[in-house]
């Protein structure tokens, strides 16, 4: 596995750490998805999931990887709920 998909994982994994707090929303700040992964680092029977090692193991540069991606997600994310708004709106325009 390439640290690009070990990193991959790591961000799918913090977003469903996060997501089983609350709904997504886009404002999860890449120091959240830190510590949710701290958090699952620290569990003993966490530590062979590919983004535990990930999260204890890489380098300062693939941490700076990971926070670019994780603002381009929040971007997008961001940017498909205000799509998805939009849209309800239509529609509940329409439905009048």
């Amino acid at each position: 596995m390439t640290k690009y998909e070990m990193r991959q994982v790591a961000a799918g994994a913090a977003r469903s750490l996060l997501r089983q707090i609350g709904p997504l929303t886009g404002n999860e700040s890449a120091e959240d998805a830190w510590l949710v992964l701290d958090e699952l680092s620290r569990k003993p029977e966490n530590e062979n999931l590919v983004a535990v090692q990930w999260f204890k193991y890489s380098s300062e540069n693939q941490y700076k990887l990971f926070n670019k991606e994780w603002e381009r997600w929040q971007r997008k994310s961001k940017q498909d709920t205000e799509d998805l708004k939009m849209i309800a709106q239509l529609l509940q325009g329409r439905a009048k």
